[in-house]
């Protein structure tokens, strides 16, 4: 058996003697038992920070922000959405499309999430613009970026419901064509296209295809990039008066361009025709407010310019919101010294961060279930770098998120290893930046504004008093 299941296996033995969550304290100074485990509770309160990282990774995901509202924390927040399109499905023929004639044409995007201080039934008014250009290479867009509106061409109303976004049926029947196959209610926004637009859009369709049937008889593909040389692009845009922010999936099936139209058959006969056009969500992004061009108005950051420095609050209260890239930092390099304290010979057995009772996450029900946590060092924030330990012998067997118990009400992370190398100075990352959303996995040195975040405007409150480090520990001198 080697030294670690050694020290394992005592733990484990160590558990069965005491519960401890009964004897929270501060260090001990002599054992729990006479296997020498000793247990400590410390408070994080004096270690938390905020970090503003400024404008977040803002393409690719296909989910895009739309809307404005003034949150008592955050302050004035605005979103901007930008998409193109491209052909999916159309039931032309080559042979009569020039003959075509409009009928309609209209825009849904699917709504998969909303923040602001808006309550249920309230009207949000947005509005349909052609660009000015087209989309061009997204590769290094972030939220901060944003293109020149053309012509209004459409606009919707959306009376947005908490309860009917992303409203599961629970009924044991086949819950009908509102639902889609995981009886998840498709709860979407319909643009109206207005004006000269229409007849445009027709035109370039029936120029894409006929330039796209001479390249390629099967033509979907040049039909495909033909139209995407002719549209710009669009910009979907909150009014004054709305108060929520709508996120819309545009890598859903639902998020379409409807064309009807008909064409001429041989005895000069209309026929009706309709072709269905995707959100091309690899050409899509958001613009957020605040970033680095825009800074914090009416909020509690009023006072933060500049990014990827640690500052803190004088409220008792620290607080997340992925959006606009506002982060905590827990502050863990006094661990170094805790061999000064103790013993030279210290053996952490188990550790994990704490943070009860989060709160200030509306309009959600509930937390997020899960925080990401990044391990960083003050170099490495202020160059807006991350990085995240490849070795789980060195950062922690979990992976690096935290997970939210909803009986204990509360988010723990394990960190026993990381904790060990932090102690023996092993490792140069002491702090750890906690994230309200995080998705996919990263690698060391990423940027923050990485696409393993999800960006969007969820927000999150944490009592610094109600943050602390539990662990276990041994002094195999002292057995």
């Amino acid at each position: 058996m080697n030294l670690w299941d050694k020290k394992l296996g005592l733990f484990l033995i160590a558990l069965t003697f005491f519960g401890c969550e009964e004897e929270i304290g501060n260090i001990s100074l002599a054992p729990e038992n006479n296997l020498g485990i000793f247990f400590a509770e410390t408070s994080l309160a004096e270690n938390i920070g905020q970090v503003w990282t400024g404008a977040a990774r803002s393409s690719f995901s296909g989910r895009v922000m739309v809307g404005q509202y003034t949150d008592p924390v955050f302050g004035d927040i605005t979103a901007k959405a930008f998409c193109d399109v491209s052909i999916a499905q159309a039931n032309y023929d080559k042979g009569t499309i020039t003959t075509s004639a409009l009928k309609s044409m209209s825009m849904k995007v699917r709504i998969v999430d909303a923040a602001g201080t808006y309550n249920s039934s309230e009207i949000q008014n947005l509005e349909l613009y052609e660009l000015v250009n087209p989309i061009e290479n997204l590769e290094n867009s972030t939220s901060s970026n944003k293109l020149e509106l053309g012509e209004l061409i459409g606009g919707a109303k959306i009376e947005l419901y908490k309860d009917s976004i992303n409203y599961v049926y629970d009924g044991t029947d086949t819950p009908g064509s509102r639902y889609d196959a995981n009886k998840v209610y498709i709860y979407e926004a319909k643009f109206d296209i207005i004006g000269r637009y229409k007849d445009e859009f027709l035109q370039r369709f029936e120029e894409a295809v006929v330039r796209g049937a001479a390249v390629d008889t099967e033509d979907t593909d040049s039909v495909s990039y033909f139209l995407d040389q002719y549209v710009k692009g669009f910009a979907i845009v909150g009014k004054d008066d709305n108060n929520a922010v709508i996120t819309f999936n545009l890598n859903d099936g639902n998020s379409i361009i409807n064309l009807k139209y008909t064409t001429l058959d041989a005895e000069s006969q209309p026929v009706d025709k309709e072709a269905t056009f995707l959100l091309n969500y690899l050409k899509s992004f958001s613009n957020v407010t605040p970033n680095e061009k825009v800074l914090w108005t009416n909020s509690l950051f009023n006072k933060i310019s500049t990014t990827n420095e640690i500052f803190k609050l004088s409220s008792g209260s620290a607080y997340f919101q992925s959006g606009s890239n506002m982060l905590i930092d827990l502050d863990l390099s006094g661990f170094r010294n805790f061999k000064d304290t103790l013993s030279e010979n210290v053996i952490v057995q188990r550790a994990e961060v704490i943070i009860s009772d989060p709160f200030g996450f509306e309009p959600f029900s509930q937390p997020p279930s899960n925080l990401g946590v990044f391990l960083t060092s003050l170099d490495s924030i202020a160059t807006g770098n991350l990085n995240i330990l490849g070795s789980a012998t060195v950062a922690t067997e979990t992976a690096l998120n935290m997970t939210y118990n909803s009986e204990l009400k509360q988010y723990s992370f394990s960190i026993p290893l990381y904790l060990q190398a932090l102690i023996d100075n092993n490792i140069t990352y002491d702090h750890l930046i906690i994230d309200a959303n995080r998705v996919g996995s990263t690698s060391n040195g990423a940027k923050f504004t990485t696409n393993v975040r999800d960006t969007n405007l969820r927000k999150l409150a944490i009592s610094k008093d109600k943050v602390k480090l539990r662990y276990y520990y041994s002094i195999p001198d002292k057995n």
